[in-house]
Order: structure tokens, then sequence, then C-alpha cells
């Protein structure tokens, strides 16, 4: 009787869900095409199934589908299992080695950033090194798919042997894989510019983003360029805090919900950097990002350099359910200060740049400056120098 009685929960659970879903959205789901059908089968599966019946993983397996179910690409559940992963990656945590790559010509792993902190940064790790094995196989004998597998296998604790190649030399490194926070601003002075670059928003990114302009302004730059290049986006809420600190008074942004009913959501007072600024942007250029790049653009004239951004102008909110667990849906549209929705259509840039594909070089990921996109923006900037 146990198992009927956890599985009947389920299919009851997922009746409370139907109810208050239906009233979310505004009508009452069916009980006859959707709850009966559920029962019946609960019966079906109970008194004819040869085999052991896990009720949590049928509880997980029928709330995904129904969320698949409503066709909105946004949308997810995310089990009570999953649940503290997805709340740690918005923070900014993570657990690993703490460093972006990118696979040379001769499949080795050449650094491009190595997050402050992180156990690379602490074990000396440097943006620039060329991996050429790990532990005891040549990195050349694997494909990127098999070494990112290699690391995700990883526990906290254990320890990988980097064979490094520095200023062509052979270096030794032994990283522990453990738990730190994400660099997700990364920023320099380029000739008389501050460079910013922006990999994702996240709750640590505020505190991140306003280090990088503190040192920035004391170095006197005398413009900012910004870069959502493949930046997918992040919390509303951290990007609003940066865009504060941009923008002169107004709405930051605003959302309309299904009802009709609209609401802003952040506000930006009268103080802000007074300084010319561009942002670059490409196809990955999505969400927050979007919202970063389109405020700048209508409330301080930010020319934009690139190419037209992804186009996702809709906000979800998360649910929480009775059993720990959540689900993510959309619940409406992101207008930017200007009142304009961006979803599905993107952000056109003032100067269409593409990005050519014999300059990706190890050289284009050490130094920003070899950009094309970037490039076009310091020329640019330099003509609005005070």
């Amino acid at each position: 009787m146990k198992n009927k009685k956890l599985l009947i929960g389920t299919f009851s659970f997922f009746s409370v869900i139907l109810f208050l879903t239906g009233m979310f959205l505004g009508y009452i789901v069916p009980k006859n095409s959707v709850e009966n059908n559920l029962a019946q089968l609960n019966e079906i599966v109970y008194n004819n199934f040869n085999g052991e019946i896990d009720s949590e993983k049928i509880n997980n397996a029928v709330l995904s589908a129904y969320v698949k179910a409503l066709d909105d690409p946004y949308a997810q559940f995310i089990s009570k299992e999953e649940i503290d992963e997805y709340n740690s990656s918005y923070k900014g945590q993570s657990t690993g080695i703490g460093f972006n790559y990118v696979m040379t010509d001769k499949g080795n792993m050449f650094i491009c950033e190595v997050h402050k902190n992180s156990p690379a940064d602490k074990c000396d790790i440097k943006k620039g090194d060329i991996i050429t094995k790990i532990d005891d196989f040549k990195v050349s004998s694997k494909k990127s798919s098999e070494i990112t597998k290699y690391f995700s296998n990883a526990s906290e604790g254990d320890k990988f042997k980097f064979t490094i190649i520095r200023n062509k030399k052979t270096v030794i490194k032994t990283v522990t894989f453990s738990e730190f926070i994400k660099q997700t601003v990364f920023y320099e002075k380029i000739g008389e510019m501050g460079y910013i670059k922006f990999t994702h928003f996240e709750t640590s990114t505020v505190n991140q983003f306003n280090d990088a302009l503190k040192e920035l302004m004391q170095k006197n730059v005398k413009g900012l360029i910004f870069d959502v290049r493949d930046n997918g986006g992040g919390l509303v809420s951290s990007v609003s805090k940066i865009l504060d600190k941009l923008l002169p008074e107004c709405d930051i942004i605003s959302v309309k919900y299904k009802n009709g009913k609209e609401k802003v959501l952040a506000k930006s007072d009268k103080e802000c950097i007074d300084l010319p600024m561009c942002v670059l942007i490409n196809g990955n250029t999505a969400s927050a990002s979007e919202l970063f790049a389109a405020a700048l653009k209508e409330k301080r004239s930010a020319k934009l350099f690139g190419e037209k951004t992804f186009g996702k102008g809709v906000m979800q909110t998360t649910f929480n359910l009775t059993d720990g667990s959540c689900v993510k849906i959309t619940v409406g549209k992101f207008y930017s200060p200007n009142k304009v929705n961006w979803d599905k259509k993107g952000i056109e840039p003032d100067e269409k740049i593409t990005e050519k594909a014999e300059n990706l070089t190890e050289e284009y990921y050490l130094h920003y400056e070899n950009s094309d996109v970037f490039a076009a923006a310091n020329k640019y900037l330099k003509t609005k120098i005070k």
C-alpha cells in the first residue's frame, strides 16, 4: 500500500499545481481532461505495472512535462535536488578551477581569463598560459567536450596537475577543485579608455562592477567601453543597480503582465558618471544585457557596435512548490527606459561589425584591443573626449 499512497499523493499534489496554475493564467484547467486521466493512470499503473514505482521520479517527470507543454522556451522545472545549485548559480558561486579557455590550433588550452581568488588564481595560473597536459593525458589527444566532462566529474577537494607552457618554459601547477565566486566583470585601462567586460549579471556582479569603475576612474579614463558580447543575461536586479550608476534620473526597466498591468521595476537617480560610452554587442547578447545596451543608448546616447542582439525581452518568475522544488515561467514583457520591448526583434547596432574569423587568435583573447569591434568603438570615443 505504501507505493500506492505515495503515487496518489503525487497526483493530488499535481492537481493542486494545476489549480493554482489555472488561477494564475486566468482559467481553471478542466478536471475531467487532466485530473481524472491522471487518477485513472495512477490506478492502471498501480494495479498492472510489473516493477518498482518511484513516486518522486514520477512527480518530477509529471511536473517537467507540464512545464514543457507550455511551449515557453524559458520555462523550467527545478527539482528539490537541483534547487541549491540553481540558487547558487545566481549568487556567482561555483565549484571548479576558475579559468576561461579556448582551444588552440594545436589542440591545447589557452587561458584567456583567470577568475580573481579562484583556485587557479591562488595557484598562480595566468592569463596567456597554455595547458598541454592535465594529469597524465595530453590535452591535444582529447576533444573539448571530453575535457569539459573530465572536469564536470570532479568533486570538491579533487586535485588536477596542469603542465603549462609559459614564456616558452614548462611549468607544473597543481590546483584543488574547490568553491569560489565567479568573476563576471573583467576590466582594464586601454589607452585613454576604460574597458569593462560583463560575462553575466549575477548578485556578485554589482560589487565587482563598483570595484572596476572605482579603479578605472582613479586612473582618469576619458571614456568607457562596455562589452556584453556573448552575455546571456542574468538578474535584472543586478543590471539595474549597475545602470543606476550610469544613467540620469529615469525609469530603468518596467514590465507589462498578462492582465495588462504595468509596473516599474527599477529607477535611476540623478547622479551618474559623466563620460562618453559605447557598448559592444553580438547575437549572443540577450535579456538583461540587451536592457543594458538599450538603456545606455536611449538615456546616454551610447553608440552600439557589433551585431544585432538575440531578442529576449520577457520576464520569468520563479514560484516555490510545497515539496521544495520550484517552477520558472514567463509572466510578462520587459520595456526599456523609452518603453521599447525588444523580444524576438533584438537590438540593432549603430555600427554593424562582424569580427573576422582570422582575428580569433590567441592574441585576440589575450588583448581586448585586437578586436575589430573594440577598435571601432575606441576610435569613435576618441572623437568625444572633452
